[in-house]
């Protein structure tokens, strides 16, 4: 499997926290980050050839945490929490050049804290989140109502593992999820499922160990961020960081067997050769990768191809 060849130098584009990034087919990028207290979003478009982004500047969402973006042809939702509880808000006519969304309402999808976001083609949209109270983490599968631009979540999730800090991609019906151990925070775990959105059901399973960021350099205190994205031929991608402050970025690229709820890691990660944290990976079915992480507080992007 090919390495991802990413342009140098980055774009760096302001103070802000926890960024979340976005690609469609059509090389349109949203991004959703924390900037003084409050979530923003800013609307771009990469180019495939020269490995580079374009960004507008960054408009006003709603208040809250930890915010994540997904994006199909000319659909987005972002996740975020706020307090015990998440919530979503969905958008469409998304407007590159003018760097401009339009948005529906904030629709709750329940209970719980940090949550993740991925939006299938056809409109099909996953959540994967931590309890509010303990350490268990759960999925939740919701339509886009374009009449309404919100998602119709159903309010309840199912359990499939413990640990913190879960992310997720959506390709099809194939999904495929990646969280920090609530135990020992050094250690990467995934899971790897499907979505039925005819019953608004999913189920993800595995458990799998997959990396010990100690072998990397991190050390037993350590809390690393992992983010995925999922190709349309099942290849996933995995970004991390080391935790603990900037530290070395890092990717795997791993083939999911949806079957057996398998992936194929290699042994040890490629380095990207950019320090930063809290990475977001985003794929295109056309072979661009996006990532936005902070370093030394500035957020900060890169475009690759693979």
């Amino acid at each position: 499997m090919g390495a991802i060849t990413f342009g140098k130098p980055p774009l760096s584009k302001g103070s802000g926290a926890t960024p979340s990034i976005a690609i469609n087919d059509q090389l349109i990028v949203v991004t959703v980050h924390l900037e003084s207290g409050s979530i923003v979003y800013r609307v771009g478009s990469a180019n495939k050839k020269s490995r580079t982004l374009r960004l507008n500047e960054s408009r006003p969402l709603i208040s809250g945490e930890r915010p994540t973006v997904a994006l199909n042809r000319n659909q987005v939702v972002c996740s975020y929490g706020r307090g015990d509880s998440i919530f979503s808000r969905a958008g469409t006519d998304i407007d590159a050049e003018a760097g401009t969304i339009q948005w529906g309402p904030e629709t709750k999808i329940d209970s719980g804290k940090t949550p993740s976001v991925a939006l299938d083609q056809d409109g099909t949209a996953l959540d994967v989140h931590r309890s509010e109270s303990g350490i268990g983490v759960y999925c939740e599968v919701g339509p886009y109502d374009a009449a309404k631009k919100t998602i119709n979540w159903p309010g309840s999730g199912s359990k499939y593992d413990t640990g913190e800090l879960p992310r997720v991609a959506l390709n099809g019906t194939v999904a495929c999820e990646v969280h920090r151990s609530e135990t020992a925070r050094y250690d990467l775990y995934y899971n790897v499922g499907s979505v039925n959105p005819k019953n608004r059901s999913c189920s993800l399973g595995g458990g799998n160990q997959y990396y010990d960021t100690r072998s990397g350099g991190a050390d037993n205190g350590a809390t690393p961020a992992p983010s995925v994205a999922l190709t349309n031929n099942l290849i996933a991608i995995e970004v991390h960081d080391l935790g603990n402050g900037d530290s070395p970025l890092a990717y795997f690229f791993g083939t999911v067997d949806a079957k057996d709820q398998k992936i194929g890691w290699p042994k040890s990660p490629t380095p990207i050769d950019v320090f930063g944290s809290a990475p977001s990976v985003a794929v295109n079915n056309g072979g661009v990768v996006t990532v936005a992480y902070t370093a030394g507080g500035v957020l900060t992007y890169l475009v690759g191809t693979f």
